[in-house]
């Protein structure tokens, strides 16, 4: 997590003029690039506003301020609420083990819990079309794998 505050991230990068006031702009506005790039850039066309500003947002220097200054609002966030891992498993703990709650909220609060505490592996399907080829080699030994148990 970065440190630096978004005035000195834009300072370590020296922006140009219209980059720092397009990021003054799109911060002000609530993330408008199509606004901020016309504020920044003068009196363009919606269209070319458009497809400036999400240049301009993919741009390394650009990408790190906003994310210095997202990673700022979340530590504000933390600070300011008291967040930390502990208060949000027991909050999950109270809404799902709480006969008052829905049983939508309680089932999704525990499902939340579960995944928190790495109760659940996540599976991820893959969807193949065409041919595929397999190829099955054994009898190569595998250092990451521990050896097979023998069959019962």
């Amino acid at each position: 997590m970065d440190k630096r505050t978004p005035g000195e991230v834009m300072r370590t990068w020296q922006l140009l003029p219209k980059q720092a006031a397009f990021v003054e702009a799109f911060l002000d506005n609530g993330g408008d690039h199509i606004a901020a790039y016309q504020t920044a850039y003068g009196d363009v066309s919606r269209k070319v506003a458009a497809t400036q500003g999400r240049t301009l947002l993919k741009t390394p220097k650009i990408v790190e301020i906003l994310e210095a200054v997202a990673d700022r609002a979340r530590q504000e966030l933390v600070v300011k609420h008291g967040l930390s891992e502990a208060r949000i498993k027991e909050a999950l703990m109270e809404i799902g083990f709480s006969r008052s709650q829905r049983p939508v909220d309680r089932i999704r609060a525990l499902e939340l819990l579960g995944k928190t505490c790495g109760l659940f592996a996540e599976r991820n399907e893959v969807m193949l079309r065409g041919a595929v080829n397999v190829q099955v080699v054994t009898g190569v030994p595998d250092a990451d794998c521990p050896p097979a148990l023998p069959a019962p």
